[in-house]
């Protein structure tokens, strides 16, 4: 099994989230006490990762560059024409895709779009440079998701929305 090698635990956010921190209003506010044996049986989802993508990337984006490997997966799935050389290697990914899961829900993914164009170029570099990089990094805010047990989209909007 492959550990990835961007993961670190970071013992000292984590703690002050849950004791002193907006931690201890979520906790109020979830339908059963949560634990941290319970979240534990999450751990191995950690060490997973998608053999398809990384091999996409290895024959592609490593090969020709990330500018030009994204332009050649833009244009094949706007169904224009691809360098023949590099046909294979997109067919073989875009197969091991389910685009549209049955849960996808097209208008709210437009209306995010909307949401968060609205702030400009600005507000875009602060969403990927800090928000989503920091989020995913920091265990004080994935924590809280990985605690509600939710398994799935439609499950977590009627956690969230209760």
């Amino acid at each position: 099994m492959r550990v990835p090698e961007r993961y670190q635990v970071n013992t000292s956010s984590f703690s002050f989230y849950w004791s002193k921190g907006l931690g201890v209003e979520l906790l109020r506010k979830l339908p059963k006490k949560l634990s941290i044996a319970a979240a534990d049986q999450f751990t191995p989802l950690l060490y997973q990762f998608d053999n398809s993508c990384d091999q996409f990337v290895e024959q592609l984006h490593l090969k020709i560059g990330f500018h030009q490997g994204q332009q050649l997966l833009k244009d094949a799935l706007a169904g224009k024409p691809i360098d023949a050389a590099y046909e294979h290697v997109l067919l073989n990914f875009l197969n091991t895709l389910d685009l549209s899961p049955s849960w996808l829900d097209w208008n709210k993914i437009e209306q995010g779009i909307g949401l968060s164009q609205r702030s400009g170029l600005s507000g875009l570099i602060v969403l990927r440079d800090y928000v989503l990089m920091g989020g995913y990094e920091s265990s004080a805010i994935n924590k809280p998701l990985i605690f509600t047990g939710v398994t799935s989209p439609e499950k977590s909007i009627q956690v969230f929305s209760d």
